[in-house]
C-alpha cells in the first residue's frame, strides 16, 4: 500500500521555481496521480509476481490505522466478487511511521506527522509522547494483531513489511509469520539522489524500481507461494480512493464477514 508519490510529470512543473525540494507542499497533485499509482512500487511488483491485478488503496501521508481503515470500507464490501473474478487474494502491506494519525474532516481525512514538524500542532504532539514516553512501536504491532485476525478470518494471505526503520522496534513487540522477512528488516528507500523526485525526497520511478526489487527478492527467499511463478510485462491496475462522508452511517462489518 502505497501511493507513490514522487512520480511527477516533470513536463508540467518548472523546477527553478523550487531550488529546495519544498515543490510538493505548493503543487497541486491531481495532475500527477495516475502516474504515482501507475508506477510506484505496487504495479512493480505486481508484475515482477505474475498478479493479475494490482487494486492500490494507498493514500498518501496517512497512517497505518487509516490504512487498515481504507481496507476495510473499499475492499471488504467487493470481497465477494473480487473472490469470483480471482483465484487468490493477497495483500502486502507497506506500513509507514508510527507516530501518524488520522482524523475524519467533512470533506477529507486530516493526517497529523509529528516526526514531520510540519506545524506547531505536530511539534507539540511529538513533544507530548516524548514526556509521557508513550511507544508509538507496541500501538503498532497492537494494529497488526487486529489486522491478523481480520485478514485470516477473511483467509486473505497477507505480509506486514515497512519503508520505515522504525519498524525493527516493532519485532520485539509483535511475534508473526506474516513479516515479509522473519527477521527484523525494512524496505529502505534509496539516498541516492538519481533514484529520489526531484521535487521531494519521496522516490521517482526508477527509486520505486529499486524498492521493487528489494520487495520481490525477500518475497522469493522468505515467501515463495506469494510468487506466481511469471513475470507479466504488463498487469491490471486500479486505484481506489477512500471517499469520506460523516453524514453516512457507517455499515456493520458484520454484514461483510459473513461471506
Amino acid at each position: 500500500m502505497t501511493e507513490g508519490q514522487g512520480c511527477y510529470d516533470l513536463s508540467l512543473i518548472n523546477l527553478e521555481d523550487f531550488p529546495d525540494r519544498s515543490a510538493s507542499n505548493f503543487i497541486n497533485t491531481k495532475p500527477h496521480t495516475d502516474r504515482f499509482h501507475e508506477f510506484g512500487w505496487p504495479n512493480r511488483v505486481g508484475r515482477k509476481l505474475g498478479f493479475n491485478k494490482v487494486l492500490n488503496i494507498g493514500r498518501a501521508g496517512s497512517s497505518n490505522s487509516f490504512h487498515l481503515t481504507i481496507f476495510l470500507h473499499t475492499i471488504l464490501p467487493q470481497l465477494r466478487q473480487l473472490r469470483f473474478r480471482y483465484d487468490e487474494i493477497k495483500v502486502i502491506w507497506m506500513m509507514t511511521e508510527p507516530y501518524r494519525s488520522t482524523y475524519i474532516g467533512k470533506k477529507t481525512p486530516v493526517n497529523l506527522s509529528p516526526l514531520n514538524y510540519v506545524s506547531e500542532l505536530d511539534q507539540n504532539l511529538m513533544k507530548f509522547f516524548l514526556e509521557r514516553d508513550i511507544i508509538p512501536e507496541r500501538h503498532q504491532a497492537y494494529l497488526m494483531q487486529q489486522s491478523e485476525f481480520i485478514f485470516n478470518q477473511l483467509e486473505i494471505d497477507f505480509l506486514f513489511t515497512s519503508w520505515n526503520n522504525s519498524f525493527l522496534e516493532v519485532y520485539n513487540h509483535f511475534k508473526t509469520d506474516h513479516y515479509l522477512s522473519p527477521v527484523p528488516d525494512y524496505i529502505r528507500q534509496s539516498s541516492n539522489p538519481i533514484l529520489q523526485s526531484k521535487i521531494c525526497k519521496h522516490p521517482n520511478e526508477d527509486g520505486y524500481e529499486h524498492m521493487s526489487e528489494e520487495i520481490v527478492k525477500r518475497v522469493r527467499k522468505f515467501r515463495p507461494h506469494f510468487d506466481m511463478g511469471t513475470v507479466r510485462g504488463s498487469c491490471d491496475w486500479e486505484h481506489i480512493e477512500f471517499i469520506t462522508n460523516p453524514e453516512t452511517p457507517l455499515k456493520s462489518y458484520g454484514d461483510y464477514f459473513v461471506i
